[in-house]
């Protein structure tokens, strides 16, 4: 009777195969990690132009309509909806204004286009750096943190920020210290891991371009394309909405007098 030979743990066959399907994803990995910062990085662009152009009239307008119904709340202190119309009006006012102040610091929104070089070293950087490829936690946390300079650098435009990250990263890589056993739980930990992020990938580009900012982003490009200048167009309608309430109070505070 012929004896059958008893596997101790997975061939070298099956941890090639595993090792080039996780390179693979990889290569796919980067390149969605490039789309996602890509679209953050135009989306910030908008944001900041759309709050330096309209962003402060919005301000002005948000602040006015407090002050009115503040005043309606001294006028009329027993009503509820007052009071809760002003201080939810007083919040508004608050953010709006501060988006607009934040958005007065930033430098300037004509930024180039990111140039093919930079979108390859961005590339070759994240198949280096990225968290998902590592199972050790706290080598984790150092490449959440190197990605997240990655992020930064990429979306500024900053090719030298880039290069110096490249340039800083070291591979200390104990592969040839595992057992083929271990080598094979950590690739297919690694592959989990990919996968993982594919997904929070998609779920982060759907909630991004279903965002408000985002999807005026669009209909602006999209009528900009067609010679309408939306922008300007938001900024005529919001100075005619002051006007409109700055009137209506000073013929308020007119019939007041008169009384």
């Amino acid at each position: 009777m012929k004896s059958i030979a008893r596997s101790d743990g997975p061939n070298q066959e099956e941890i090639d195969r595993k090792k080039l399907e996780l390179e693979e994803m990889e290569q796919e990995l980067a390149e969605k990690e490039l789309d996602l910062s890509t679209a953050r990085r135009a989306l910030h662009l908008f944001e900041t132009r759309y709050q330096q152009i309209v962003g402060g009239k919005y301000a002005e307008l948000d602040r006015l309509k407090a002050s009115v119904l503040d005043m309606a709340t001294r006028i009329h202190p027993e009503s509820k909806d007052f009071h809760s119309q002003a201080e939810a009006a007083r919040e508004k006012a608050e953010q709006s204004t501060h988006n607009w102040e934040v958005h007065q610091e930033l430098p300037d929104t004509e930024l180039p286009e990111p140039s093919e070089e930079l979108k390859k070293m961005f590339r070759d950087a994240a198949k280096k750096i990225h968290p998902d490829l590592t199972t050790d936690p706290e080598e984790r946390e150092r490449r959440h943190a190197l990605m997240a300079r990655l992020n930064q650098a990429y979306e500024s435009g900053d090719m030298e920020q880039v290069q110096a990250i490249l340039n800083d990263w070291e591979i200390n890589s104990d592969w040839e210290k595992l057992t083929p056993g271990k080598r094979l739980s950590r690739l297919l930990k690694q592959i989990g891991q990919v996968r993982h992020r594919f997904n929070q990938i998609h779920t982060e580009l759907e909630q991004l371009k279903l965002s408000e900012m985002f999807r005026l982003k669009d209909f602006v490009e999209k009528s900009e394309k067609q010679g309408e200048d939306v922008l300007s167009a938001m900024v005529k309608d919001v100075e005619e909405k002051i006007r409109n309430l700055r009137t209506r109070v000073k013929n308020l505070a007119m019939d007041c007098a008169e009384l």
